[in-house]
């Protein structure tokens, strides 16, 4: 395992939806890096997720 703690890999899913879904489902334990697409729209669905759990999110 690197030292950062992090592993890099690389996957292929069938819809764009379904790779946030599974993204999402690993939380803080995944991260999507590319394409830009699909980490804009893991970042959009976080940040709605957000002020169901504080309402400070804006």
């Amino acid at each position: 395992m690197p030292a950062n703690g992090w592993v890099e890999e690389e996957v292929e899913f069938h819809t764009l939806d379904s790779a946030c879904s599974i993204v999402l489902g690993y939380g803080r334990q995944a991260k999507a890096l590319m394409p830009a697409e699909m980490r804009d729209a893991v970042r959009a669905e976080a940040q709605t997720m957000c002020p169901l759990y504080d309402e400070s999110c804006t």
